[in-house]
């Protein structure tokens, strides 16, 4: 199973050293020296706020004002949930002296750098956002305190055990299931949009004459090879696995409906005229302990870290003005 990032974290995840250098973000705060909360003790403005969800906006795109103002109400209490959590992990790297080292930041610029074909190139962008080497190294600072900070407290939970892990698999089997799929090979005779009803009447004929050369006996693959006009046809049309929706509708109903060497009758879909065989059918199954356990410990980790997050949520001293 991939657990989805926990809504929480995705926090942390936006918090990538370098973010500096992505596209320029031009909407304005409203109001911006307006001091609209405290956090423990520390005065909240609405450009503090704005700039917050810009941030949430900027992960799709160049944030105009427009934007800004179009997503603000439904983006404002993510991103002043961030600026809570944001100030409590400063208080937590004040306390636990967890700190960003020159070298730290050395090799962060480094990464960068590397995304660009010479140094000079890398210059002219920071140029171009007017920064330099050292106010982008100030940009970045921040974000990889946080960083460090999460990392730090997640080195602190401690690994569950193998009872652990196996208790959480017992109680969440389902989320770990493997769905219905079948593995099915195809002859398509296929036919454009713009085909006239003669045309399409002769393709349907010559993939009900290679239906009665199967009936035969003839060899599914080697016809596949020879007569297909789908890219499978160099595997002898073997499609591979494919679970429930991956398909257009009427090739998934007669997928599914055969059994292990069956072969179907002519389906027709948008893409033209198919004979499709099954080779596998699986019903779902759920995947044994010791081939998700990995998962398992990635997922209970996460969650550890969702929990905490709330938890820093719950306990921070906090003033709407």
């Amino acid at each position: 199973m991939t657990h989805p990032f926990p809504a929480l974290l995705f926090a942390i995840a936006m918090l990538a050293p370098g973010m500096a250098l992505a596209q320029g973000q031009s909407a304005p705060p409203s109001e911006p020296t307006k001091v609209v909360a405290r956090i423990n003790g520390e005065d909240v403005t609405q450009a503090d706020l704005d700039g917050e969800i810009m941030r949430l906006l900027s992960r799709g795109g160049r944030v105009t004002p427009q934007i800004l103002e179009q997503y603000r109400a439904e983006a404002t209490p993510k991103a002043f949930d961030q600026l809570v959590i944001k100030s409590q992990l400063k208080a937590y790297a004040k306390k636990n002296q967890v700190s960003v080292s020159d070298s730290d930041l050395a090799g962060e610029i480094s990464k960068i750098k590397a995304q660009f074909p010479s140094e000079e190139e890398f210059k002219d962008r920071l140029a171009q956002q007017g920064l330099t080497e050292e106010s982008l190294k100030e940009q970045m600072k921040p974000d990889m305190l946080f960083s460090k900070v999460v990392q730090h407290y997640a080195n602190s939970i401690p690994n569950p055990t193998t009872a652990e892990l196996e208790s959480y698999y017992n109680e969440h089997q389902a989320e770990y299931a493997q769905g219905e799929q079948v593995r099915a090979s195809h002859i398509l005779i296929g036919f454009e949009p713009t085909d006239d009803t003669a045309k399409k009447e002769a393709k349907k004929t010559q993939a009900e004459s290679l239906k009665k050369e199967l009936d035969g006996g003839a060899d599914f693959a080697e016809l596949a090879k020879q007569h297909s006009s789908c890219p499978s046809k160099a595997q002898g049309g073997d499609l591979g696995p494919f679970p429930r929706g991956a398909m257009v509708a009427e090739f998934e109903k007669v997928a599914f409906e055969l059994q292990p060497g069956q072969i179907s009758d002519v389906v027709e879909t948008q893409f033209g005229y198919h004979i499709i065989k099954v080779a596998e059918h699986s019903k779902g199954e759920t995947p044994a302990f010791v081939s998700v356990k990995d998962q398992i410990r990635q997922d209970m980790r996460e969650n550890g870290l969702e929990t905490w997050f709330k938890t820093l949520i719950k306990e921070a001293k906090v003033e709407h003005l």
